[in-house]
């Protein structure tokens, strides 16, 4: 939440699936569509998100869309991507930006992010 707002701050649209779905919505078309139309895809990645096929489904979209993939993770531990997965994440994906939420400097990593996305 608090990256969407950021993002929003900067005049980016961000969309974030549990925000802005409501129940009954058709979820899977929902998102593939938000992902296609995107510039940018903004995963923020967790070993939960790395282990859960819906999520690595929107990653793998937004590669066959050519949508720019930007990866950020919160952790500094390795995340490795499921086997049939490393292709995908070795040819379309940035090296994953790591931000320390905890440090000092981090809004300054986000709003270097913020920059290259509407340069």
């Amino acid at each position: 939440m608090f990256l969407q707002q950021f993002f929003q701050s900067y005049g980016l649209e961000a969309f974030l699936d549990k925000s802005e779905l409501s129940p009954g919505d058709k979820l899977r078309k929902e998102l593939e569509g938000k992902i296609k139309e995107s510039h940018y895809f903004v995963p923020i990645l967790t070993p939960a998100y790395m282990s859960s096929s819906w999520c690595l489904r929107e990653f793998e979209i937004a590669a066959e869309h050519d949508v720019t993939i930007i990866p950020i993770k919160t952790t500094a531990d390795r995340l490795v991507a499921p086997p049939d997965m490393r292709e995908i994440f070795n040819e379309k994906a940035h090296e994953p930006k790591y931000l320390d939420l905890t440090s000092r400097g981090y809004l300054d990593e986000l709003r270097q992010l913020v920059d290259k996305m509407t340069a």
